[in-house]
């Protein structure tokens, strides 16, 4: 996978990044772009598909590390053949030497090139030159052995046996990475675009893929491009129709990606694609209904447009270059979208995309290899020309939503929201509501899993903050309501989830009072947890491996008693000063000044990724997402009809 492309000055003469040579760095699994319109998000992305010859690094190798340990070679090297007395034929065998590493670590620190796999197998060459290294006594040069030992031998046998190790580790025996691609424009659809003369619009003329001679003639008439790397959508017809009069494989595969879209996206109801000689365009068959494919949601076409590429491409290197997938999308659909994405199937597959959507940022927040980059102009200050300015941002960074001016409408568009206090409270009962229907479904007790965005949605409302929502019947008297946000315009259909913390000790505290005013508002749509917060809920086992893991190295180190960390003496007790407490020789912090989990969302992605079957929950975690999925459920009883 791609870790860092170096933009070439000619090739990206307006670009400029924060980093120095000028490149794209911290690359992941999906690259998304983001910025205001004309701020050359896509231009880019179009340059980066045509560029088949950026430079650049992968994350499966420590390309800084393995710059430093050949540094360090040559650094041993040099000195050594400084200060030892050796003849002419073992100098010029270690000048030779020498020159070789020196091209090696230029091309390292000056991304001198464009195929990661020959820079590989260079340095895989010379290391086995160095380790059979003898000098030579007839040409000066590493191969073939007359003298077996000399100064100049010793000289490169130390720098091996000190490196060899660390560099096995560092570099991959075999390693060949050379990626095709794919790109899906903005001009994209599914339906023919071209009819017949005369008042019969049924009749369309020879296939033709308009979108793509569009695309090429707009943005690469100066590139050599393999139209078959651009998917528009429009050969979907003919390419269907070829699949269905092929070989067996083929229908194979037409039918495998109808299954997989029946499973991931239309709850196991049966999908068929069928390209209708009638109309020429390709029909949509799901459950007992069939329809052609211009009758059907633009949602769905556009999710048939950009799976249908990616499917038939699985198990390749693949670079994947999309604009704007969310057009047409339901925000329940953009985050299925993504997580399909994400799916083991199309694992050796890298994404760039860019993006308006600001539920394309939301989700972002929920996985982890997914970095933003915004777009922003600059004007020159001496021409008419402008300069576009690229930053790679943390996840979490909300400046963002102002440079697309939108927030988060999500919440208008599912049957019910489940409210809780901030964003970990958010992964952990999303987490337990993922193994509480998988664990339904094992056991036969549903057929129709729920789906955020989709079904429901949450909302965090940030602890306190949650004084300024009103939910229900409050005191006219009570002048504050006046100011209040009614919460139940933007969904009536509310679960509320709050931390039990010190209520219980300090009944006249205003968190309690105000607790006491949302159960007597939201009725059974309200819990407290019982633990004093939602970490505490977490299982001995839980927390345990999620301390080795935090530990990492370390976990051999630490010392506890299994029968002091049981949920009994946590339940109430803050789980930061708790860990501390019992847990001994921790490397790291774990409890912030008021005594709860430090750092709160470092903790919470360690352990819900420990968290795979229902049993790995307390019987109170279970309670909540027992309860919780009840409301959903409660709220989408169309949605289980339909099954």
């Amino acid at each position: 996978m791609l870790s860092k492309i170096h933009l070439d000055k000619q090739t990206y003469e307006h670009y400029i990044t924060e980093t120095n040579p000028n490149c794209l760095s911290n690359l992941n699994r999906i690259n998304i772009f983001i910025g205001k319109n004309n701020t050359g998000k896509s231009r880019f992305l179009r340059t980066l598909f045509a560029d088949k010859k950026f430079n650049f690094e992968v994350s499966e190798i420590n390309f800084p590390k393995l710059k430093e340990v050949l540094k360090n070679v040559l650094t041993e090297i040099s000195s050594n053949f400084t200060h030892r007395n050796i003849g002419d034929v073992s100098s010029k065998s270690i000048r030779g030497v020498k020159e070789n590493l020196s091209s090696i670590i230029a091309k390292l620190e000056s991304f001198n090139f464009s195929n990661v796999s020959d820079l590989i197998l260079e340095i895989n060459k010379f290391w086995q030159n160095m380790s059979d290294f003898k000098v030579d006594g007839g040409s000066g040069l590493p191969g073939r052995t007359q003298v077996d030992i000399s100064p100049g031998t010793s000289i490169v046998e130390e720098a091996v046996d000190k490196n060899n190790s660390l560099l096995k580790e560092l570099l991959p025996k075999e390693f060949n990475y050379s990626p095709e691609r794919i790109y899906i424009p903005i001009l994209r659809g599914l339906r023919p675009t071209q009819c017949a003369g005369g008042t019969d619009d049924t009749k369309f003329v020879e296939s033709k893929d308009n979108y793509l001679q569009r695309t090429i003639r707009d943005y690469f008439q100066k590139e050599e491009i393999d139209t078959k790397t651009i998917f528009t959508g429009l050969r979907l017809y003919d390419d269907i129709k070829k699949m269905l009069l092929s070989g067996q494989e083929e229908r194979r595969k037409l039918k495998g990606f109808e299954e997989f879209l029946s499973t991931v996206f239309f709850n196991s109801q049966s999908v068929s694609l069928i390209p209708n000689i009638e109309d020429d365009s390709v029909h949509v068959s799901m459950g007992r209904e069939e329809r052609p494919i211009y009758m059907v949601g633009d949602g769905i076409q556009s999710i048939i447009i950009l799976l249908y590429p990616l499917f038939l491409n699985q198990g390749k290197k693949l670079l994947v270059f999309i604009e704007e997938p969310e057009n047409s999308m339901h925000p329940g659909m953009q985050r299925l979208f993504v997580e399909t994405l994400m799916r083991n199937e199309f694992k050796s597959f890298q994404y760039f995309i860019t993006t308006h959507s600001n539920h394309f940022l939301d989700i972002t927040i929920d996985i982890d290899q997914m970095s933003l980059y915004t777009f922003a102009k600059v004007e020159n200050d001496n021409s008419k020309e402008h300069n576009y300015y690229i930053r790679n941002i943390l996840n979490q960074d909300n400046r963002i939503l102002d440079l697309i001016g939108v927030r988060n409408a999500s919440v208008f568009l599912s049957n019910c929201t489940i409210w809780v206090e901030g964003i970990t409270d958010r992964f952990y009962i999303k987490k337990y509501l993922e193994v509480y229907q998988n664990y339904l479904i094992k056991t036969n007790n549903i057929k129709v899993v729920f789906r955020e965005d989709f079904n429901f949605s949450f909302i965090e409302y940030s602890g306190g903050n949650i004084v300024h929502w009103s939910f229900g019947d409050e005191t006219i008297e009570d002048e504050s309501v006046w100011n209040k946000i009614d919460a139940l315009k933007i969904n009536s259909k509310i679960f509320l989830l709050a931390d039990k913390d010190n209520t219980e000790s300090k009944p006249n505290s205003e968190k309690a009072k105000r607790l006491k005013l949302l159960k007597k508002q939201l009725v059974n749509n309200f819990k407290i947890t019982k633990a004093i917060e939602i970490e505490n809920t977490l299982s001995p086992k839980i927390i345990i491996n999620t301390i080795r893991k935090l530990e990492n190295g370390n976990s051999s180190k630490l010392e506890y008693d299994p029968s002091e960390i049981v949920y009994s003496k946590y339940k109430d007790k803050k789980l930061g000063k708790f860990i501390e407490e019992k847990f001994k020789n921790c490397k790291r912090k774990y409890k912030d000044k008021s005594g709860t989990i430090f750092p709160k969302l470092d903790f919470c992605k360690a352990a819900i990724g420990l968290i795979s079957e229902y049993d790995d929950l307390t019987e109170e975690g279970k309670e909540i997402a027992k309860e919780i999925f009840n409301f959903i459920k409660r709220n989408n009883s169309e949605a289980i009809e339909k099954v």
